[in-house]
């Protein structure tokens, strides 16, 4: 059922005051949908590669995919005495991978604009001051979690970005 059928019914029935949709607006949510609901089935592939992936690396691997909950679920035994052994091969080799990938600290080289020596203070401050924040910002941590993500399911991110708004001012330093 579209999300427009699902307004329509909202409207019809009462279970919540909705606003009258023009045809307009309906044309958009369809259209909308239309767009956006492929991207969520090629997601969902990937969610459930993704889950698999996760518990093996966690040491489960008597799993299966449940449609119906989009899930995993565990498998039952077929018998009280039977035993599962479990040798998690995969969990060291994705330890040592995250390991050797994120053992060295990144290296700042900040280009002086000239050769004059204020300049070249400027460069060791900013030097400082990156070190500092990957200090403090833990990014060391947030680095090897990537890195994680990247070797369990493929697709590891960091978000960074600047908030000029966020915090106080800081006043101007001349070196």
């Amino acid at each position: 059922m579209s999300t427009t059928d699902l307004l329509r019914k909202q409207a019809h029935r009462g279970k919540k005051k909705v606003a009258a949709r023009s045809p307009k607006d309906l044309e958009a949510l369809d259209l909308i949908e239309q767009r956006y609901r492929p991207q969520d089935s090629l997601r969902a592939r990937l969610e459930r590669r993704w889950t698999y992936n996760l518990s093996f690396t966690l040491g489960n691997q008597w799993n299966y995919w449940d449609q119906s909950q989009w899930s995993l679920k565990p498998i039952k035994k077929s018998e009280r005495w039977l035993v599962r052994e479990t040798r998690n091969f995969i969990r060291p080799h994705v330890e040592r991978s995250v390991a050797s990938n994120t053992a060295f600290h990144p290296k700042w080289r900040p280009i002086p604009n000239s050769g004059e020596l204020e300049d070249e203070q400027a460069t060791r401050v900013a030097t400082n001051v990156l070190d500092h924040y990957y200090r403090t910002l833990r990014m060391g941590l947030r680095r090897q979690e990537a890195q994680l993500w990247a070797e369990v399911t493929g697709t590891g991110f960091l978000k960074v970005f600047w908030d000029p708004d966020l915090g106080k001012d800081i006043p101007q330093i001349y070196v």
